[in-house]
């Protein structure tokens, strides 16, 4: 890492020490990292999406393919998985890779972020960049500390791709300013892993493909059509084995299977989103077919058994956009970080008068994003995470608006050299103060949580695992992950079909848990009679009780 035109030994060791820092604080932010992702997963529990990211590992290194319930899965990218699969041989855990992959992830995108910085930034502000890009609470709240669905920012795949997205606005930088074939090679790479990550990375593809075609016939980059023929063959040469497997599965030909799926409980989601209400949404994704044989939510894996459930959307195409984007507000009121909000609105201002210049590409790859973001809330519904990229280059323009306050100052002639730099000292305090206080009361509430909260789902995860079970049938899959067993998902429907699905299944053990204390009925699925027309037949035969949980199952009456 050279400071550009620096070749003199007293520059030379400057560079040394500047990354010696670089080193110590990503260090630093990847122990941090580590421990919180740590302390989730032991104390505060394993979110459902993180769940099936590691059953669907499991399975990959058991030779059950890429399945979930069972089935084909086309809903999750592959790519997540094969990592934590193959990591997994290093660390003998699929929650440890996982945490590791994240953690390392996260690490990653600050001296990335520091790379792009530099390239219109000095070396103290950059360093900032970096800095707050590994610290700020947004990147690092791993703990599901919220009961909003909107405000859990981290359920499995969020940093990992956010690090991805990063590297392709770094090399699409390079590309543009360069016109090397290389650089077109490498965005190219990294913009398929994104979609093998997240198959909204498709957009990203198109923006940067299209703005580059409008930059190479404006010339206000140096990329060439070699360039950009090698960006989009490089990309559908990594993208296109997974979109072969969703055919074969499917029989259509399909950039994803979330997309439908998703559109089929829009409106239910958004009761989530603006309601914490979950009651619709759980109706129509935990459906059970009307044979009670397969999920109707391919989410759950794919059967050709599953009911064609018609889509909860009413709206015509426009509406549904409009109501979409009406909502955005919501997505940068939970990622941006409050007290940096005037300097990248300064930040932004510049951003977008640069675009009038010549070479302006840099700023046009950096607002890119923004654009992605608002195609994919067009389309979808706003939940934060999905946009999380948005963060660092939000911590970018801020660098850049906070540079412009001190060129304003010196502009101006504040009242003289010493009140100017006092008064950028004062910000300078105030934004280390921010993140250093607020991820120190993050670490206070890992530290309590891990002193005095009881995951219920641990104990009875450990009951089920000395009970060897095979197959666990539950609404998460965390106690399935945690008891080492296989997973079926626990459908919203009446307890006789319910029974009979789990029978089909091969399931060993249901488990129910009351919503409204930390208890749960578990139901003995081989020592249960199979279900006739009416459970009044049946007979509850208490086989084992504890404080937190009762094991039962149903015989017929004598």
């Amino acid at each position: 890492m050279r400071i550009p035109g620096s070749n003199t030994p007293a520059c030379d060791d400057r560079n040394k020490r500047l990354v010696f820092l670089i080193v110590i604080l990503s260090v630093l932010s990847f122990a941090y990292k580590l421990f919180i992702l740590s302390q989730r997963s032991q104390y505060f529990g394993i979110d459902p999406d993180e769940g099936y990211y590691l059953l669907l590992a499991r399975n990959l290194m058991m030779g059950r393919g890429y399945t979930l319930n069972g089935l084909p899965n086309i809903i999750f990218p592959p790519l997540l998985p094969f990592l934590i699969a193959c990591v997994s041989k290093v660390f003998s855990s699929y929650q440890i890779s996982l945490n590791v992959i994240t953690a390392t992830a996260g690490t990653i995108m600050g001296p990335l972020s520091y790379l792009i910085a530099r390239k219109r930034l000095n070396v103290f502000r950059s360093l900032l960049c970096c800095f707050l890009v590994l610290f700020i609470p947004e990147l690092n709240l791993f703990q599901p500390i919220s009961d909003q669905y909107i405000n859990v920012l981290y359920r499995g795949s969020d940093i990992f791709n956010c690090c991805l997205i990063l590297f392709v606005v770094y090399f699409t930088i390079l590309l543009a300013e360069t016109g090397r074939n290389l650089w077109a090679v490498f965005s190219g790479f990294f913009l398929g892993l994104s979609y093998l990550t997240r198959p909204e990375a498709i957009i990203l593809f198109m923006v940067l493909l299209i703005l580059l075609f409008i930059g190479k016939v404006l010339r206000y980059s140096l990329s060439s059509w070699r360039n950009l023929l090698l960006l989009a063959v490089t990309f559908i040469a990594f993208s296109f084995p997974y979109i072969y497997y969703l055919h074969n599965t499917t029989g259509a030909w399909m950039l994803s299977g979330k997309v439908a799926a998703s559109q089929k409980y829009r409106i239910a989601m958004l009761e989530v989103i603006h309601n914490n209400d979950w009651r619709s949404f759980n109706s129509i994704q935990y459906s059970l077919n009307d044979n009670s044989t397969e999920m109707n939510d391919p989410y759950f894996g794919y059967s050709n058994q599953s009911d064609h459930l018609a889509t909860d959307n009413p709206e015509p195409f426009p509406q549904l956009v409009f109501n979409n984007l009406s909502a955005y507000w919501i997505i940068p009121i939970i990622l941006f970080a409050f007290p940096l909000i005037p300097f990248f609105i300064a930040g932004l201002a510049k951003a977008l008068f640069q675009l009038r210049k010549d070479k302006s590409y840099y700023y046009v790859v950096i607002l890119s994003l923004f654009l992605y973001s608002l195609i994919i809330e067009s389309l979808s519904y706003p939940i934060p995470r999905h946009h999380i990229f948005l963060v660092p280059i939000y911590i970018l323009l801020a660098c850049v608006g906070l540079s412009m306050l001190n060129d304003l100052f010196i502009l101006l002639s504040v009242s003289g050299r010493q009140v100017r730099k006092l008064i950028i000292l004062m910000i300078r305090i105030f934004i280390f103060a921010y993140i250093i206080i607020v991820n120190s009361l993050e670490m206070l509430l890992v530290i309590s949580g891990g002193l005095y909260v009881e995951n219920g789902n641990i104990i009875i995860s450990q009951r089920l695992f000395e009970t060897k079970a095979d197959v666990i049938m539950s609404r998460y899959p965390e106690i399935a992950v945690r008891a080492l067993s296989d997973w079926q998902v626990l459908p919203e429907a009446p307890l006789i079909n319910t029974l009979k699905f789990a029978k089909i299944k091969n399931v060993d053990y249901i488990v129910f848990q009351d919503e409204q204390r930390p208890f749960y009925r578990i139901v003995d699925v081989n020592n249960s009679d199979w279900p006739p027309d009416s459970m009044d037949q049946y007979s509850v035969v208490i086989v084992e009780r504890a404080p937190t949980y009762e094991i039962i199952c149903y015989l017929h009456k004598e």
